[in-house]
């Protein structure tokens, strides 16, 4: 008879995926109202030379934050990477995710998987009052509208806006933002105004400039979701170095609130909400207009932009270029250099001039 098969160890598990980063201890609260937001849960108290452990559960499981008193910051979890990549969204760590397996560094042991969960901390700050945010998409890209968006977030919603990990659409893939969009606006009331490539190219005909077209936007949707909401408080994502250019822009209602605008303002929810909003409507006419077109419209306004704008003339012409594009970038002049050299221009606009906005 043949030998009985020995048996086989079995296989340990991989080691969790682990991530370590500086972090300053001084933003520890700002951690845990980011956390708290997102669905994590503490243990208190956290584990000794800690000064905080959350675990993740719902959209967040898969990771567990520590931060230890040595001003270290340690993911671990099949999602270290992702969490790492959120909190630095929210500015709370560097940017750039060390690759896994960084380790908690000495005499930082490993946070074990399964700690219990506890209750988000007493005292933890809580949402902000009602707050109206606008934002906008597409006015870099060479290809498709100007989209702005106003958002109102109420304080019931805002924590559930935290969990679907709303931030900053730029932070996000376009897969995600389509995924968390309908939820996004089934929460909040919002208004978008679209200014398809044709009337951007008319407008900017008559205002010569980007940044008056998109004060006048953002006004529009501030006073159109003022009509439907009670607000007195308005957060522009700053967007001209003259911050008085969407005031000018406002009408009766929006003249009669608090309007603010400072640069990174897509760290505040309804910011970042209406960024998300705004996405989504920029990218879905892109995909309606390359399927209405047969060719690829890329975003941004890179040497790939450039070839996809040249396919498009040699298929549709040049005087319909217009229809899809902002013809008043320098890429239009890369496109079609004998109608600039001309001093002419093509039907629909496309022989407007000027650099990128």
């Amino acid at each position: 008879m043949p030998p009985a098969p020995k048996p086989q160890k079995p296989k340990a598990p991989p080691p969790a995926p682990l991530a370590s980063v500086a972090f300053d201890l001084a933003r520890t609260a700002r951690l845990r109202q980011v956390l708290d937001a997102l669905g994590y849960a503490f243990r208190e108290p956290p584990p000794p030379g800690t000064v905080l452990f959350a675990q993740g559960a719902g959209a967040s499981e898969g990771a567990n934050i520590v931060v230890y008193r040595t001003g270290r910051l340690l993911a671990q979890g099949k999602r270290a990477a992702e969490a790492l990549a959120e909190l630095a969204a929210f500015e709370l760590v560097p940017g750039g995710v060390p690759g896994a397996g960084a380790g908690a560094g000495a005499g930082e042991p490993a946070a074990a998987p399964g700690e219990p969960a506890a209750a988000g901390p007493a005292g933890a700050e809580g949402p902000p009052p009602p707050l109206i945010g606008c934002d906008e998409s597409g006015k870099g890209d060479y290809f498709g509208p100007l989209v702005a968006v106003a958002a109102y977030v109420e304080p019931a919603t805002w924590g559930r806006l935290r969990r679907l990990g709303v931030r900053d659409s730029k932070t996000i893939a376009d897969g995600m933002v389509r995924r968390i969009a309908p939820d996004v606006r089934a929460l909040c009331p919002h208004e978008a105004v679209v200014i398809p490539p044709a009337r951007y190219n008319s407008l900017h005909r008559e205002m010569r400039n980007v940044n008056h077209m998109l004060a006048w936007a953002h006004a529009r949707a501030i006073e159109d979701l003022l009509g439907r909401v009670r607000c007195g408080r308005v957060l522009i994502d700053q967007f001209a170095a003259d911050p008085r250019v969407v005031r000018r822009a406002l009408m009766e209602r929006g003249r009669a609130v608090t309007v603010m605008e400072r640069p990174r303002a897509e760290e505040e929810t309804a910011v970042a909400a209406a960024s998300v909003i705004a996405r989504e409507v920029f990218i879905d006419w892109l995909a309606r207009a390359e399927e209405r077109h047969g060719l690829p419209l890329p975003k941004g306004a890179s040497a790939k932009v450039e070839d996809a704008a040249r396919a498009f003339v040699a298929k549709h012409g040049a005087g319909r270029l217009g229809e899809v594009a902002k013809v008043h970038f320098k890429t239009t002049e890369r496109v079609l250099p004998p109608l600039f050299g001309a001093g002419g221009g093509g039907g629909g606009g496309a022989g407007a001039g000027g650099g990128e906005p």
